[in-house]
């Protein structure tokens, strides 16, 4: 990637390709703010989703209306998507294919964790139930990893923390993937986002001042149906939203008190499946760090890697 400014075509070259539940939203929300990199209409475009699941993908000139008003001149054009990180080699060769030499950004969390906040989150949005038997599903998200990829909770919360099931197809263009880690991110923001400047070779001066807000804050929901209506109105106001996020804020700082719930969702058998998930996840968590060396890691190795 030479230093050129490139707005071409209006593809992007900066893509936030995963995981679910790792802070993609606050690292977009940092990136899209860098002088040397401009975005579309929204955070999530998911162009290239459909490829997961078997379905095609829609005319290109779909893609490229997202970014038409992206009229900043910067060497990146950024589209934040976290399911592209599992489209095996469906997503890997029509991005490649498409996208001018794209650097790719896959952020990594632990995965037991990662497993419980999207159930939680899956919960706000009324898929999952609130009274849900946390062992069970495990155990069921579990055995449903081997089979077919379908958009379904229970199908996806497991398989979405096997990191080295799906990084092993990305190691063919490896020269082009940048991993991260969620707990960087959250302990020492500035110093991770100066070290991906790097990586990718823009300036890092950019965050030296910086105010790293953290965005997509998990609140547990009192009413689950009100807040599926004020999903539908955050989706169809993002475009305006995204340009103005001080108003965002003090939506979400007015919504939260009327619709915080006071307590944590409790689950059925919650530390067994803890232990479960810890237990399932260690040899996918050392075949991850071996699969790592071939990587450009940004940040150390957090302790559920270190440990192994």
């Amino acid at each position: 990637m030479d230093g050129n400014i490139r707005m071409k075509n209006k593809l992007p070259n900066l893509i936030i390709g995963g995981c679910h539940k790792a802070g993609t939203t606050s690292l977009f929300n940092y990136l899209k703010d860098h002088p040397e990199i401009s975005f579309g209409d929204r955070k999530e475009i998911h162009y290239f989703t459909p490829l997961r699941y078997g379905r095609e993908i829609k005319e290109l000139i779909v893609y490229e209306n997202h970014f038409k008003n992206s009229t900043k001149e910067s060497k990146y054009l950024l589209d934040a998507s976290p399911s592209y990180l599992y489209g095996e080699y469906r997503i890997i060769s029509k991005i490649f294919e498409i996208l001018d030499d794209p650097e790719l950004i896959f952020i990594l969390r632990n995965p037991t964790q990662r497993f419980i906040s999207y159930v939680k989150k899956r919960i706000t949005e009324g898929t999952l139930s609130p009274n849900l038997d946390l062992l069970k599903f495990v155990n069921d998200s579990f055995k449903l990893s081997f089979e077919k990829d379908i958009d379904l909770p229970v199908n996806r919360a497991f398989r979405e923390g096997c990191y080295d099931r799906y990084l092993q197809y990305w190691e063919c263009n490896s020269e082009n993937v940048n991993i991260l880690f969620f707990e960087n991110l959250v302990s020492n923001p500035q110093n991770l986002l100066k070290e991906l400047c790097v990586n990718i070779n823009i300036s890092g001066e950019f965050y030296e001042n910086y105010k790293f807000d953290v965005s997509n804050k998990f609140r547990p929901i009192r009413n689950i149906n009100f807040h599926k209506q004020a999903i539908k109105i955050n989706k169809y106001l993002e475009k305006f939203l995204m340009k103005n996020r001080e108003l965002k804020k003090l939506i979400n700082k007015v919504y939260f008190s009327l619709n915080k719930r006071k307590n944590e969702y409790s689950f059925k058998n919650y530390d067994e499946a803890v232990k479960l998930l810890d237990n399932l996840y260690s040899n996918e968590n050392k075949l991850l760090r071996e699969r790592l060396i071939k990587f450009k890691s940004v940040g150390a190795f957090p302790e559920w890697i270190l440990k192994l």
